[in-house]
């Protein structure tokens, strides 16, 4: 759901799709060694936001890695995006999730820098 195809609107719809689908309502997030961002609703608002301020948006997922025993999941994705105030850029994402009965109740981000694709 994460990698199809469409205009922003549509981005923004499979998006939220995924947050209701896989988020647990008390979901912890953590972007690099910021502070936990709790709550699927404030997810939902930063997607929002965070859609709001693209021209249009691309993920790919390039691998995860899967342990059934713990619930947790390992990936790699990049994420290329026309910022409408920045112009075009990627950034390239390692993530961990904890899952539990089916929902996503932790995750964070790690990432460097964004890269200029001009």
């Amino acid at each position: 759901m994460l990698e199809r195809k469409g205009d922003k609107e549509e981005k923004r719809k499979h998006h939220c799709q995924i947050i209701d689908s896989f988020y647990e309502d008390n979901i912890i997030q953590i972007e690099n060694c910021g502070n936990p961002i709790k709550g699927k609703q404030k997810l939902y608002e930063m997607e929002n936001q965070n859609i709001d301020g693209v021209n249009s948006l691309r993920t790919k997922i390039n691998e995860e890695i899967f342990d059934s025993k713990t619930g947790t999941v390992w990936g790699q994705m990049i994420i290329n995006f026309d910022s409408i105030e920045n112009g075009k850029k990627r950034i390239e994402e390692a993530f961990i999730q904890k899952w539990l009965n089916g929902k996503i109740v932790y995750q964070r981000f790690f990432y460097g820098q964004m890269i200029s694709e001009e």
